[in-house]
């Protein structure tokens, strides 16, 4: 019984401490910490571009996926909000983290064209718009939401560049790759992690910055795609022709962005018949890996099991 008074008498007292601060006329010390908090969480909803609702939640919606791809431990990264979001979910679904509108330290908000994920870091290919054209490009890696280092940064503010340079990033067995595209060129990047050894190639291509629309890497091999439709698997100096829009039954078929299964199968997306397919070299053809979407990319989970669009 004195123990359930007491209980009381400090329900009470709070009750009636809280109806003091409430009621009273004037500024108190906790009143310029609230309102500092306050404005503290705006501030941040507002550089971070998040809904107010969204900071108290672990869940929130995807506004025009573009792209999303899968990390060792199972988890599930999506780039949207017209390239300017990169979401990190678990397998239940929830909200790691988003990392909104990213820099590198230099200019503004970069457009994320495309990235890759080893272990806790993500490898971000974006770049930075100036009106039509594009001031910047940067390959940065990301822990989280903080920019770690810039890989490469190419400053396009003193030519005329208007779409992106930089395609196919990815990290395989310790080893980042991209491609870079030049006029007559494709430069291929290959820097190992360990200790940031960087080995370059240059690949002759022609009219290469105007032709070519995605590249992708598997193993030691480079796949390029060109607007026209025609995919081209360059490999120890040799090269193969490993898709065509020109092949019966392929004519209307539209390539836009492509992907390599972990067994090495080339699949790309199709934005005429919007569909994700598989090439078949050896038959001439492609193949449908789901009959509709609306996906522009096409990737795979981790294992290969599963394809994400």
């Amino acid at each position: 019984m004195l123990e359930m008074m007491k209980k009381k008498r400090t329900v009470s007292q709070t009750f009636r401490v809280f109806q003091e601060y409430l009621f009273f006329r004037g500024l108190k010390h906790m009143d310029l910490i609230l309102c500092a908090a306050a404005a503290a969480l705006l501030l941040f909803c507002w550089m971070f571009s998040m809904p107010f609702s969204e900071v108290f939640t672990s869940t929130v919606d995807i506004a025009l996926g573009y792209s999303a791809k899968q990390d060792a431990q199972g988890l599930y990264y999506v780039v949207d909000d017209g390239h300017a979001r990169l979401l990190c979910f678990d397998q239940d679904a929830r909200l790691r983290y988003a990392l909104v509108n990213p820099t590198n330290g230099e200019g503004g908000g970069l457009y994320i064209t495309d990235f890759a994920v080893d272990g806790d870091l993500v490898y971000l290919a974006a770049f930075e718009r100036d009106g039509a054209l594009l001031s910047r490009e940067v390959i940065a890696v990301f822990r989280g939401e903080r920019c770690v280092r810039t890989i490469t940064e190419r400053d396009y503010s003193a030519m005329t560049v208007n779409k992106q340079r930089f395609y196919g990033i990815s990290v395989q067995d310790g080893v980042l790759s991209y491609a870079e595209c030049e006029d007559n060129a494709v430069i291929v990047h290959r820097i190992t992690l360990a200790d940031g050894e960087e080995r370059t190639q240059r690949i002759y291509y022609e009219n290469a910055f105007n032709a070519v629309s995605d590249c992708a890497f598997y193993k030691d091999a480079l796949y390029i795609m060109e607007k026209s439709g025609i995919i081209t698997a360059i490999e120890g100096g040799k090269r193969a022709l490993a898709y065509s829009t020109r092949w019966q039954g392929e004519e209307e078929r539209i390539p836009y962005r492509m992907s390599i299964r972990r067994d090495g199968a080339i699949c790309f997306s199709d934005i005429r018949d919007c569909q994700a397919v598989r090439v078949n070299t050896a038959a001439r053809k492609s193949v449908p890996l789901t009959e509709q979407t609306i996906s522009l990319t096409v990737n795979f989970t981790y294992d290969g099991s599963g394809a994400l669009y």
